[in-house]
């Protein structure tokens, strides 16, 4: 009993000096809101990239139904920090419930955006998302 006391306490310090060093590592970043033009309305959408100058690859974030809280934002600030440009767009902007229509052309547009950035490898654009978002995904990604 006491080894198994002994391990699960070792293993804890491992993962925690594993996370503090990869911590260490983590790139500065620069985050900003900003607005998504699309079919001429205005997307207030969050955005993070790497501080350092550079061509980097780039993730639209889709937010779930609840919106845009506070968790979309870490997980973009983090997604940055290992070297990412994110943006993560507000899709719901003006209505709760938009067309996929709707939905698919701010997405179209949001990559659109990020391509025009210096920072951005136009290559390299990934498309995420989460509950409703991850829907989304799913319905827009084998067409981009």
């Amino acid at each position: 009993m006491r080894y198994k006391i002994l391990a699960t306490v070792l293993v804890v310090l491992l993962l925690f000096s594993a996370s503090v060093a990869a911590q260490d590592e983590m790139m500065e970043i620069i985050t900003e809101e900003v607005s998504v033009m699309s079919d001429g309305q205005a997307y207030e959408s969050y955005l993070a990239a790497p501080a350092d100058a550079g061509s980097y690859p780039a993730v639209v974030l889709i937010h779930s139904f609840n919106g845009l809280q506070a968790g979309y934002r870490t997980m973009t600030d983090l997604f940055a920090a290992e070297g990412f440009v994110v943006l993560a767009i507000g899709w719901q902007t003006f209505e709760r419930g938009p067309s996929d229509a709707l939905v698919e052309q701010l997405m179209l547009d949001s990559i659109d955006f990020l391509s025009a950035r210096d920072d951005v490898d136009a290559e390299r654009i990934g498309l995420t998302g989460f509950c409703a978002g991850g829907r989304y995904t799913m319905l827009f990604l084998p067409q981009i």
